[in-house]
C-alpha cells in the first residue's frame, strides 16, 4: 500500500496527497454488488468506512470519474 500511495503522490505532486484506490457505494446492496462483480471478490474480507468517518480522519474521497472507483487521499506526515 505504501508503494501505491507514494506512486499517486509522484504522479500528482501538485495535490500533495498520498492516494489509494477505493470504491464508493451508497448502500449495503451496492457494497454486495461491488464485492461480487469487481476485483474485490478475490479478497477474503473487505473494510467498509463511512465517508464522514474518513473525512474526520483527514482522508479525502477524490472522484476519478470512473464510478464506483475513487481515490482515498491523505496528506503525508
Amino acid at each position: 500500500m505504501r508503494r501505491n500511495a507514494t506512486r499517486f503522490l509522484r504522479k500528482y505532486p501538485d495535490w500533495g496527497l498520498y492516494g489509494l484506490s477505493g470504491f464508493f457505494a451508497r448502500s449495503d446492496a451496492e457494497i454486495a454488488a461491488l464485492c461480487s462483480a469487481t476485483a474485490l471478490r478475490r479478497f477474503p474480507s473487505i473494510l467498509v468506512y463511512d465517508r464522514k468517518q474518513l473525512q474526520s480522519f483527514g482522508i479525502a474521497v477524490v472522484a476519478t470519474f470512473q464510478l464506483p472507483h475513487v481515490t482515498l487521499g491523505a496528506q503525508g506526515s
